[in-house]
């Protein structure tokens, strides 16, 4: 079997070209899919190559921060940081005042570099005073009323806040998440309906069938598309599945289903973990294990725990059941001595 570990298992990162994450040395590397090394030959860090295989950092080794498919550097000729967008354009301007572009390659800062989120329209997130503005929709109006109170938009460009600048949720029916007297209303779904009832008692997450998420006593109820209550008549906290199968047994155990509406725990209630195998991610015994899909059990026959399997079905832990993280490729993250090591590719 193939390794790559280090003489004293050095931290590697190990990317699917097969090569070391770290040099002869075990300095500590980051590759990209280049097999380009992530450290020069001091083995100063440098950080994510994008496809081109250019390096994170510029001759001084200087931290630049994530390429864009143009290849361009992340930082000036003075390395101040940058952040490209695909467009290739700078993050900062000549003075290298922190910019974040959006597709447009407009700058996110004003003349004055004040701190702008852009939308695709390209219109400022910042007033002519540079008030905060946030979370421009595609309408590009403004996140903020004439005295820049804060104000969230929905693409209807219909105002977060009431005239009095209360604060508000609206769904793209344009309907307000607090009623007249501005009590907090939660998240419209495209049906409009009110997140509280008219007593204004909490309600959570409308379904699209614009079932109220709280029974006439406003019991706590999570909705699936279904309609399904997400608690029994006694109202016992459930998670659903899309099978429509009920999360809790007929004592409200907590269950977590699959979508082949295999119960999660099992006669006894033991927590479970279903892989979509329907396998039981509990042995007899019921000790924890992770499965993967090839329905394998993620501990040994001694229940150590075993982390992750990939789709060979390789396990996690060696004959001693020292911890190893696997790839798909049945390597050991461990060497010998299974000292840690990290992040097989699928050579």
């Amino acid at each position: 079997m193939p390794t790559y570990a280090c003489d004293y298992c050095r931290l590697l990162w190990y990317s699917w070209t097969g090569l070391n994450w770290c040099d002869d040395n075990c300095r500590l590397l980051w590759f990209s899919w280049t097999g380009l090394n992530w450290c020069d030959d001091n083995c100063r860090l440098l950080l994510w190559f994008s496809w081109t295989g250019l390096n994170w950092c510029d001759d001084n080794c200087r931290l630049l921060l994530w390429f864009s498919w143009t290849g361009l550097n992340w930082c000036d000729d003075n390395c101040r940081l940058l952040w490209f967008s695909w467009t290739g354009l700078n993050w900062c301007d000549d003075n290298c005042r922190l910019l974040w572009f959006s597709w447009t390659g407009l700058n996110w800062c004003d003349d004055n570099c004040r701190l702008l989120w852009f939308s695709w329209t390209g219109l400022n997130w910042c007033d002519d005073n540079c008030r905060l503005l946030l979370w421009f929709s595609w309408t590009g109006l403004n996140w903020c009323d004439d005295n820049c109170r804060l104000l969230w938009f929905s693409w209807t460009g219909l105002n977060w806040c009431d005239d009095n600048c209360r604060l508000l949720w609206f769904s793209w029916t344009g309907l307000n998440w607090c009623d007249d007297n501005c009590r907090l209303l939660l998240w419209f779904s495209w049906t409009g309906l009110n997140w509280c009832d008219d007593n204004c008692r909490l309600l959570l997450w409308f379904s699209w069938t614009g079932l109220t998420w709280c029974d006439d006593n406003c019991r706590l109820l999570w909705f699936r598309w279904t309609g399904l209550n997400w608690c029994d008549d006694n109202c016992r906290l459930l998670w659903f599945s899309w099978t429509g199968l009920n999360w809790c047994d007929d004592n409200c155990r907590l269950l977590w289903y699959s979508w082949t509406g295999l119960n999660w725990c099992d006669d006894n209630c033991r927590l479970l973990w279903f892989s979509w195998t329907g396998l039981n991610w509990c042995d007899d015994n019921c000790r924890l294990l992770w499965y993967s899909w090839t329905g394998l059990n993620w501990c040994d026959d001694n229940c150590r725990l075993l982390l992750w399997f990939s789709w060979t079905g390789l396990n996690w832990c060696d004959d001693n059941c020292r911890l190893l993280w696997f790839s798909w490729t049945g390597l050991n993250w461990c060497d010998d001595n299974c000292r840690l090591l990290l992040w097989f590719s699928w050579t």
